[in-house]
């Protein structure tokens, strides 16, 4: 699926599917971080929920520790995020504090199954 993202163009679905697979996380997690949900480790990037169905709270979350992939730049969570974040530079806002942004959304539903269908 990511190749496919890629292949397509689709720097959304890709990270939004190398942040699900990294994570292990429903897609409504991934759905709700934000920028305050991420900061750097030594070797990875640190990502922190809010809440999880289990936790709506937040009390028992414990952070994700994600690294990168140098032998598969498709698979690597630092690359699909580079790659994402560069291509919404102009879209960017002081007061956006999510990085997914709702018309990618409803591309991420279009384009998701016929993908996922074509390469099954």
């Amino acid at each position: 699926m990511c190749e496919s993202a890629v292949n397509y163009g689709n720097a959304f679905m890709w990270l939004f599917s190398i942040l699900q697979w990294s994570c292990l996380s429903r897609c409504q997690n991934i759905d709700d971080l934000t920028f305050r949900n991420f900061s750097l480790g030594s070797d990875s990037i640190i990502i922190k929920f809010d809440a999880t169905k289990m936790d709506k709270v937040g009390e028992k979350c414990s952070p994700k520790n994600c690294y990168a992939n140098p032998v598969d730049h498709v698979l690597c969570l630092n690359t699909a995020l580079a790659v994402y974040l560069s291509l919404q530079n102009s879209s960017w806002c002081k007061d956006n504090k999510s990085f997914l942004f709702m018309d990618q959304k409803k591309d991420l539903q279009h384009h998701a199954t016929p993908t996922a269908y074509n390469h099954g």
